[in-house]
């Protein structure tokens, strides 16, 4: 049984079988670690190939932990006050836009299709 590093996911596998390529071998555990410790990764020891609990999974694990909670800090925003008021302010910002957009370009074909829109818009608003 040879243990086996990967310096791209810098994990360290004890297993019969040869993964293949990027996959290097050692006749021990001290070596394979020591490798990886001298080419920038940190040489985590695992039981068999296939309990790849170390490395890149523990990563992962802590990304998806910080994704759920960006997301209920998400959900959670949707429910302040101060965040529909951000929306609010955002949604007249455009709608003055449109109007000056209007205002500038009155008398051209441009500013008459704006000006239908802004009319439809304040319909829509009130």
């Amino acid at each position: 049984m040879a243990w086996w590093y990967n310096p791209q996911t810098f994990v360290l596998a004890h297993t019969t079988s040869n993964p293949g390529p990027p996959w290097l071998a050692f006749n021990s555990a001290a070596d394979a670690t020591a490798y990886g410790k001298a080419h920038g990764g940190k040489g985590f020891s695992i039981g068999a190939l296939g309990n790849v609990i170390t490395g890149g999974l523990s990563g992962a694990v802590g990304a998806t932990g910080t994704a759920l909670t960006d997301l209920s800090g998400f959900v959670s925003a949707l429910s302040q006050k101060a965040t529909w008021v951000r929306i609010g302010e955002g949604v007249l910002g455009l709608v003055m836009i449109a109007i000056g957009l209007t205002m500038i370009s009155k008398g051209t074909a441009v500013g008459n299709a704006a000006g239908t829109a802004v009319k439809t818009a304040t319909k829509v608003i009130k």
